[in-house]
């Protein structure tokens, strides 16, 4: 179920300027009512996603998600192939 959570609103937590969201106030609320949702459908404080504050919340997502599929492609030139019609 954490992992629902996340897919619904992780890329809002990552990224919230992309989505609309300029007030870190709003950013918080949204974030609390996730937080609630997910303690709803019974997920414990420890495991729920959305528990703590806002920077550690965005840390953890940014690290769980976005970062694992950073790819440098200078790293490995060779792998990346360049589709040309």
């Amino acid at each position: 179920m954490a992992h629902v959570l996340v897919g619904f609103a992780g890329p809002i937590v990552v990224t919230p300027s992309f989505f609309g969201v300029k007030d870190e106030n709003e950013l918080v609320a949204y974030l609390h009512s996730w937080r609630v949702l997910g303690n709803l459908l019974g997920i414990d404080d420890n495991y729920n996603p959305f528990a703590g504050d806002l920077r550690t919340i965005q840390i953890q997502f940014y690290a769980d998600t976005v970062d694992p599929h950073t790819v440098d492609i200078f790293a490995n030139p060779t792998k990346f192939v360049v589709y040309r019609p």
